[in-house]
């Protein structure tokens, strides 16, 4: 085995710097260090520039683009959510968007099927389930939103939806309504799980972050999570079997 270490120049700044690579042996590392030094041309503080400048020069080509909802998943399978993103211009709907409930995230961790995203590249993200996702696009129409439909069949998701509304109607008919949130709701992402004892005070999660309640805020949340379940569980869609 043999190290090979090629001193290369890069073709932006001038800066040297070296590329290495173990070898079966000399000969083989030595050319491999000549190959090195005539190919590799861009240091890493330069490609960071680079991919830097691409990416914000593709984000300023995007705002040029119309409001656009994409979607994609695998919404034919049972249960298997609908990952929803925008894109497009969407600085000048920002707040819009965010109150809809969609959230700056990495697109790599959800896009992972039908369209090609860059690593660390992020967007405005929202996961729903299929019985939902065609009440998203109808918030995303109201924002002015062109609609992408070319990954997902967006009339299997409007069955879904009127399937749901037709739970809906079902469970009230038989008494079950869905609960209204408490005025100590907590404001961010709650868990729904209350923790502690009357004797020795309870406590919530909300955004990861540990919150001190009352006694009667504790029995209300408590009393709402489980009339959620209840609703949830009426309105839920049943499996079949096949």
């Amino acid at each position: 085995m043999a190290k090979a270490t090629a001193t290369c120049t890069c073709a932006t700044c001038g800066a040297t710097f070296t590329r290495t690579k173990i070898c079966r042996n000399r000969r083989e590392a030595d050319g491999w260090e000549t190959w090195a030094a005539a190919n590799f041309d861009e240091c890493a503080a330069c490609y960071t520039a680079r991919k830097a400048s691409e990416r914000e020069a593709a984000a300023a080509a995007e705002t040029e683009l119309p409001l656009t909802l994409h979607m994609t998943g695998y919404p034919d399978r049972h249960n298997t959510p609908v990952v929803l993103f925008f894109g497009g211009d969407t600085v000048s709907h920002k707040d819009d968007i965010k109150a809809l409930g969609y959230r700056w995230s990495f697109a790599d961790d959800y896009i992972t099927y039908g369209y090609s995203v860059q690593r660390g590249e992020q967007k405005w993200i929202k996961v729903a389930p299929q019985e939902d996702a065609y009440d998203e696009i109808e918030r995303a129409k109201a924002l002015g939103a062109v609609i992408d439909d070319s990954i997902v069949d967006t009339e299997y998701l409007a069955k879904q939806a009127a399937a749901k509304r037709e739970r809906i109607a079902a469970a009230e008919a038989s008494g079950i309504t869905e609960p209204v949130k408490p005025d100590c709701y907590p404001a961010g992402r709650w868990n729904g799980k209350v923790y502690g004892t009357a004797a020795y005070g309870y406590r919530i999660y909300v955004d990861n972050a540990e919150v001190q309640i009352s006694n009667d805020d504790a029995d209300a949340l408590k009393r709402y999570a489980k009339a959620l379940a209840a609703w949830r569980e009426a309105t839920a869609a049943k499996e079949t079997s096949p």
